[in-house]
């Protein structure tokens, strides 16, 4: 099964209007370490990796916080 092993931002320092992109290390199934990009376009052995950003603060003067969900998804193809 594919695994997230780490995730985290490149940088520490805020950007404003720059993508968000993370470092992603990932177990394959024959548990080798990679950090490639395994999308719902070109899954793993079925298995895919999407993630979703949330951002959320309390008010303007206070910096924003972000949350990274990784999801680990599985597709069947007949």
């Amino acid at each position: 099964m594919l695994s997230v092993v780490r995730v985290h931002l490149p940088s520490e320092i805020p950007i404003v209007g720059c993508e968000l992109t993370p470092y992603v290390l990932l177990r394959r199934p024959d548990k080798t370490i990679s950090t490639d990009d395994v999308s719902e376009i070109a899954p793993l052995d079925g298995h895919f990796l999407r993630y979703k950003w949330l951002r959320a603060f309390e008010g303007r003067m206070e910096d924003a916080t972000y949350r990274l969900n990784d999801i680990i998804g599985t597709r069947t193809f007949l």
